[in-house]
């Protein structure tokens, strides 16, 4: 019997031993099955991150220029093409051979995207918001806008209402989407000169301001009557933000559109932001930002910068993958 157990012990340490060798330093891969998807100048790049610190493109859709944002939903990345004016779904589900086979023309230039069930919320600047039915992923098509605007940049829904950034313009502009193919506006905050980026977490909406080089926060509880109740400045002009539930981190540009950095935010619960960590390298060229697992991942002016924020007061650059011009990143599961 105790032959038997000896055994038993043997060969679950030497099927432990195998396990942990696998993966470098017997460790698991830090972000297991984890893709960046990458709008960049010259199309859609998908990265393996399994290794933050060894980022691998895996493969890559061509556009003429530009993809700006990208997200992904199950098989498909919806994609916005700047420069070209147009709307495209790309196949996905061969991560090595992603594929287009879907877009529709715009009426302006597509900036920012937001998926919900079977439509896409679009800001296309001049032209605000269109609302396209992705139903059929191989014959996209609008169904419905709000507009024309100073310049719609940012989008994100919940519920019912999209909220929508119009730089230069009426600032938050909130819409009645019950109904896509009639957008009603039903509120509006004038919150800044030039607000670009939008990130909503339950009745707040947190707002980069390029102008006035800022994040502000405004409540939303009131769809109707959203007010700015937070403030706080930082360095430079805010391109990017976004949020994981315990902080906020927003990327700045200087007047050069190169230098900035990453700036970690307290949410400031409905009032203002306070700042607890930073990173503001040289031509850091921030453009956009996701978080995960105590990373983020940065589409950048020189390509896509993974960097280490477990602690704020000590952030690092830890992975780079150099691309063409990026503008946007989206983390998916392979």
């Amino acid at each position: 019997m105790k032959t038997v157990k000896l055994i038993s012990l043997i060969t679950l340490t030497v099927i432990a031993f195998l396990i942990m060798g696998c993966s470098e330093e017997g460790n698991e891969p830090d972000n297991y099955g984890l893709l960046a998807y990458l709008a960049s100048f010259d199309g859609l790049r998908i990265i393996d991150v399994t290794r933050p610190s060894a980022p691998i493109e895996v493969g890559i859709a061509p556009m003429t220029p530009a993809a700006q944002q990208v997200v992904v939903v199950g098989d498909y990345a919806y994609v916005s093409n700047f420069y070209n004016n147009a709307f495209e779904i790309i196949d996905i589900s061969d991560d090595t051979a992603p594929e287009t086979i879907g877009s529709c023309d715009m009426p302006d230039q597509p900036i920012c995207i937001y998926v919900l069930n079977y439509y896409a919320y679009v800001a296309t600047s001049e032209a605000g918001l269109c609302i396209i039915d992705i139903s059929i992923p191989q014959n996209p098509n609008i169904v419905g806008n709000y507009g024309p605007a100073h310049h719609a940049f940012g989008v994100k829904v919940s519920g019912n209402y999209a909220y929508m950034t119009d730089a230069g313009g009426e600032g938050l502009v909130v819409l009645d989407i019950s109904n896509p193919h009639n957008p009603v506006k039903v509120g509006s905050c004038i919150a800044g000169e030039y607000v670009h980026p939008i990130f909503l977490d339950g009745n707040y909406v947190y707002l980069g301001d390029l102008s006035d080089r800022a994040v502000r926060v405004v409540d939303i509880s009131d769809p109707e009557s959203p007010e700015q109740v937070g403030y706080i400045a930082l360095p430079g002009g805010v391109f990017g933000i976004y949020g994981d539930g315990e902080y906020l981190y927003a990327i700045d540009w200087d007047e050069t559109y190169t230098n900035g950095g990453l700036h970690i935010l307290t949410y400031g619960d409905g009032g203002n932001p306070s700042e607890i960590g930073s990173y503001t390298p040289v031509s850091f060229g921030g453009q956009d930002i996701v978080v995960r697992n105590n990373y983020a991942y940065v589409a950048s002016s020189n390509g896509l910068r993974i960097l280490d924020i477990s602690n704020p007061d000590n952030i690092q650059e830890i992975g780079f993958l150099d691309t063409e011009y990026s503008y946007g990143v989206f983390i998916g599961i392979r």
